[in-house]
This record gives structure tokens, sequence and C-alpha cells, in this order.
């Protein structure tokens, strides 16, 4: 009796361990289509919208910024310094590579003028899709940086 109930024991422990590593949901490639709230130093810093094309990549553009009229004047293109920030496309070309990747794309920082290499990934293997960790980097993704953004609801308003 008590090896009986010692071996299910360990078959039930199994497969929970198994099921722990699993991500509650399947990731799908428009999971991170929507708007996000980027963060610097605890407040809202910026909105940004990712969407589809229709070629299949995403983009994301700045949809609302905590100074509105703030512009792109760190761009390395001078003709573009006097545009808006709001309404500037930040992050290009990304692909779904399955299993929570979004990569291949260049996301743009404004506060600096550069523009990086980039992949996106939902926190937590996709287990949770209200945030959405993308890297930038230079060369190889170890020589970056990973910023986390926060999806936007309803009570959010922007």
């Amino acid at each position: 009796m008590n090896k009986s109930l010692a071996m299910a024991a360990g078959i039930l422990l199994f497969f929970l361990s198994l099921l722990q590593g699993m991500p509650a949901v399947a990731v799908q490639p428009d999971d991170v289509v929507g708007k996000w709230m980027s963060f610097r130093d605890g407040r809202h810093h910026g909105t940004i919208e990712i969407y589809r094309t229709g070629a299949g990549t995403y983009e994301g553009k700045i949809v609302w910024g905590e100074h509105p009229g703030r512009l792109d004047e760190k761009n390395p293109d001078p003709s573009l310094r006097n545009r808006l920030l709001v309404g500037t496309m930040i992050l290009r070309d990304f692909r779904y590579q399955g299993e929570n990747d979004w990569s291949g794309g260049r996301i743009y920082d404004p506060d600096s003028g550069h523009e990086y290499r980039s992949y996106m990934r939902l926190d937590d293997d996709g287990k949770d899709m209200n945030t959405l960790r993308l890297r930038g980097y230079v060369g190889i993704s170890l020589l970056g940086r990973t910023e986390k953004w926060t999806r936007v609801t309803a009570t959010d308003g922007n």
C-alpha cells in the first residue's frame, strides 16, 4: 500500500513539474499587437502602438508621450529633427519566428538618435501577456539593454 501511494505521488509530482515549464497558452503572432507603456524613473514615459503590416512584419509608433510637443532633436538626419516624436515609428521589421520570438527588427531610441538591432518577447515565455521585453543591441545581444513595457488596459487611458 505504501509503495503504491509513493509511486502515485512520484508520478503526480513528475507531471506537475512538466506542466510548470509549459506556457499557459500558446503564443500567437499577433499577441504583441496593441498599445504598450514605457516607463522611465518609475513614471509612464510614453505609449507605443504595435501593429502588423501588410507584409506580415510588426512595427510600432509613439502614440503618446509625457512631453507631447517634443521634437526628434537627436535624429541623425537633420531634416527629421523638427518632427514631433508622437507619430514617429520606433519599431520596424520585426517578424514572428515562433515560440514567443519576434526578431530581425530595429528599434529607434529618440533619446540618443541611434537605431539598434532588436528582438521582443512576452514575459515568462508568454504566460504574462501584459509584459513585453524588448532588447536593443549592437552586434550581439550581450551588448545591449532590455526594456520592459506594460500593455495598456482600458483603465490606463493612453
